[in-house]
């Protein structure tokens, strides 16, 4: 939303985490559903999500009513009412108190088995978090194939390896051998070794990423508390040979380029990367460089072909879980001393 609001028309003002009652991202990464409680109430004219989007819906129906506007048909060719929306939405108000939406949304995951029985919005705000007994519908859950214990480790592929449940493969069991023609036309039928593309140009230097200490995201990556902890600004880390080979002192602003564009950021000189290296961590907002260019721009944004292979077996993609990505692995670029203006 930083970077995104900054080419807006309007920016609707949104409640942060703390204004509002929310739950972390239920995913197997966590295995616990993680309360997060309203501390304050928002600021200025801020509203919850819920909110928001019931006051859009009033006013599509309002605007439409002066209009003379009576229907519309959707997606699937089915008849909505203009003046029915807001109410429809909001399931008459419902999702409009917030402790009752909150309570509903536990209780009912607690039916759906999912949390333990007796869930409620009550006992989480005792307890702060509640550990999950079963995955439900989740695409990236069920891929665990695997029963949570309680007090346990997770560990995947229980259900394959100690049930006997076949693996969703074309052979049924753990398949490494991938006979699909696009693999064998990439020669890629067993797992492989393959020097990375020259991605970006023919250059000295490979690119990569990681997530930062700091941040994580972009979120919050600007606010001055966070600036605190780094060095303030957008930074590169550099081997130390290859900084000394340009005439790069640490803290000096560097250009970065490549055959695509380019970008100028700090350098951070350190003998722990690799030479031939240049890490541009995770999370820093576009407007936080020069001219608005960061290490995105030098990306080529190349996908594996492959990747898009399906109706194989366990062959396939899912765009919820970002399936394919483009490889940003090693995206060749070169640096130098950048002139200060």
């Amino acid at each position: 939303m930083s970077q995104t609001g900054l080419y807006s028309d309007y920016v609707l003002p949104a409640a942060q985490h703390y204004e509002k009652i929310g739950f972390h991202i239920p995913t197997p990464h966590l295995m616990n559903l993680t309360f997060s409680d309203k501390a304050a109430e928002p600021a200025g004219e801020a509203r919850n999500e819920w909110q928001i989007y019931h006051a859009i819906f009033e006013k599509i129906a309002e605007r439409a009513s002066e209009r003379g506007l009576t229907a519309y048909k959707d997606t699937k060719g089915m008849t909505r009412r203009y003046a029915a929306l807001p109410g429809a939405y909001s399931m008459k108000g419902f999702l409009l108190d917030e402790e009752r939406l909150a309570d509903e949304q536990i209780r009912d995951s607690a039916l759906a088995g999912t949390l333990p029985m007796g869930t409620s919005l009550r006992t989480l705000r005792e307890k702060g978090h509640v550990r999950f007994i079963d995955w439900g519908l989740s695409p990236m859950a069920l891929a665990q194939a695997s029963p949570i214990k309680p007090n346990e480790t997770h560990v995947p592929f229980r259900d394959n390896t100690e049930r006997g449940t076949p693996f969703p493969t074309y052979a049924r069991r753990a398949q490494f051998y991938i006979d699909h023609e696009w693999f064998l036309e990439a020669h890629e039928e067993l797992p492989t070794y393959k020097p990375n593309p020259n991605m970006g140009g023919d250059y000295p230097i490979g690119m990569t990423s990681g997530h930062n200490r700091w941040s994580i995201h972009t979120m919050n990556q600007a606010n001055w508390v966070i600036l605190g902890t780094h060095r303030g600004e957008p930074d590169v880390v550099v081997n130390t040979d290859d900084a000394a080979d340009r005439g790069v002192k640490d803290g000096d602003l560097i250009r970065i380029w490549n055959d695509v564009s380019q970008f100028k950021s700090r350098a951070r000189v350190a003998p722990n990367v690799k030479r031939g290296q240049l890490i541009s961590y995770n999370g820093w907002a576009g407007f936080q460089y020069p001219e608005w260019s960061g290490a995105n721009e030098i990306e080529p944004g190349m996908v594996k072909w492959i990747g898009f292979a399906g109706g194989y077996g366990h062959l396939s993609h899912l765009g919820a879980e970002w399936q394919p990505v483009p490889a940003e692995r090693w995206t060749r670029c070169d640096f130098e001393k950048a002139e200060v203006d």
